[in-house]
């Protein structure tokens, strides 16, 4: 099945040293091919594919691939998917359009402008640094990703009191710890660097490794201009503004693989609860978009923090008047969030099993497990309770609707491999 999608915007940031790049094989369009490394990572890129609504304001669009803007034009206002570079086999380009297929073998195809030809994009090929012409590109094939010995780790604290600890992404920009927080008047390695605390909207007080003290101002990376902090937690990406952040303690941490959260054809597996009493068990379709278990749901907290949520860490979600959510993670977090359609007033519905979708507003809760085993056990423990409106699931009697629940029958890929694993032993 084929995914049709809106705008492909695919950002490929730069920070690994060239021997330790992404491998790719790049096709072009007379038929030559050529491997090479890109000087990316995992955790942090994104596909992102953003999809029309039935009808919406115009805004401008573009698609960019590393750095590199390749369409542009005016189309609707949009909705978006993130999905993980990891999690992609191959990009295969046409003149208006691209076709992604994903390590799961389903194909998304994203339309888009005209591709703009003036600009390269830069790669390693036999240790020396090349510039590849987008326009001669016909695909480019995704290979192991590399491991992460050089990232950017430790913990965030923000003015509310938050702390948020993982990898760290800088300024939108900056990945690893060979990489520079530069001031006007001096710059520093990221390895070198212990502690950094805004002071105001010019400057921030950095305490380095060896114990020296220094304060850096008037550039991005420590002023007014810096566009916010990315970080990776066990929980998923959150992402914080500038001006939200209180202190950002550095840590050394080993290599580390950027591995899956979850296998590539893992689909997002539940119960959802409506309002009305019925019991929905089986393969989900959150917004009518999230498909697997990798996908994200995105929300807002009080405060302003932005959450990236894989379903894969996500246990349950409660809607509060359709306006927001209670989302509790696997972790046991619990998390109010607001102002994105996965989670408030915009959400487009969920399906289960291919049936007749759920609007938001008939949605009470909804769990999430990942396997049917525990799909099984869940439904054991009964947790969907009569809605909360006067009248809700009852007979013309008075007497409460005897709860039904209904259980799909419909495998992933990932189950139907697991059971032929398992007939094999």
């Amino acid at each position: 099945m084929v995914r049709l999608l809106g705008l492909l915007c695919l950002v490929l940031a730069p920070g690994l040293a060239a021997e330790s790049g992404w491998p790719l094989k790049v096709q072009y369009s007379d038929g030559s091919s050529q491997d090479v490394r890109w000087q990316g990572r995992a955790g942090d890129v994104r596909l992102r594919t953003l999809r029309p609504p039935a009808e919406g304001d115009r805004s401008s669009f573009q698609w960019i691939v590393g750095g590199v803007r390749l369409f542009g034009g005016e189309r609707p206002a949009l909705r978006s998917l993130e999905i993980p570079i990891y999690e992609i086999d191959s990009i295969r380009f046409e003149r208006r359009a691209a076709e992604i297929t994903l390590r799961s073998g389903e194909t998304l195809r994203a339309t888009g402008g005209e591709l703009e030809r003036e600009r390269g994009w830069t790669v390693w090929s036999d240790g020396e640094q090349q510039t590849v012409s987008l326009s001669d590109v016909a695909a480019i094939e995704f290979g192991e990703a590399p491991p992460l010995a050089d990232a950017l780790f430790g913990e965030v604290r923000a003015h509310s009191g938050q702390r948020y600890r993982g990898r760290l992404r800088w300024d939108a920009d900056e990945l690893a710890r060979s990489d520079t927080l530069d001031g006007t008047e001096r710059s520093v390695r990221f390895e070198e660097v212990a502690t950094v605390t805004p002071l105001d909207a010019r400057c921030c007080d950095v305490t380095l490794r060896s114990g020296e003290s220094l304060r850096l101002c008037d550039t991005n990376d420590v002023g007014e201009a810096h566009r916010g902090m990315q970080i990776w937690t066990e929980d998923g990406r959150v992402d914080l503004s500038w001006a939200s952040v209180a202190t950002v303690q550095f840590e050394e941490v080993a290599t580390a693989a950027p591995t899956p959260l979850t296998a590539a054809d893992e689909r997002i597996r539940g119960l959802v609860c409506a309002k009305d009493g019925r019991q929905l068990a089986g393969l989900i379709e959150w917004d009518l978009d999230e498909r697997y278990r990798w996908e994200t749901l995105e929300g807002r907290n009080g405060v302003g923090d932005e959450f990236h949520i894989p379903f894969s860490r996500i246990a349950e979600i409660a809607s509060e008047d359709g306006r927001s959510s209670w989302v509790r993670l696997t972790s046991g977090r619990e998390l109010l969030l607001f102002d994105r359609n996965d989670v408030a007033s915009d959400h487009r519905g969920v399906r289960v099993d291919d049936g007749e979708p759920l609007t938001w507003y008939e949605v009470e809760r909804s769990y999430f497990v990942a396997d049917e085993k525990a799909l099984g056990e869940l439904l054991q423990r009964a947790p969907c309770s009569p809605g909360e409106r006067d009248g809700a699931g009852e007979h013309e009697d008075g007497q409460p609707e005897p709860h039904q629940v209904v259980v799909g029958t419909h495998e992933s890929p990932a189950d139907e491999r697991r059971k032929d694993n398992q007939h094999a032993e």
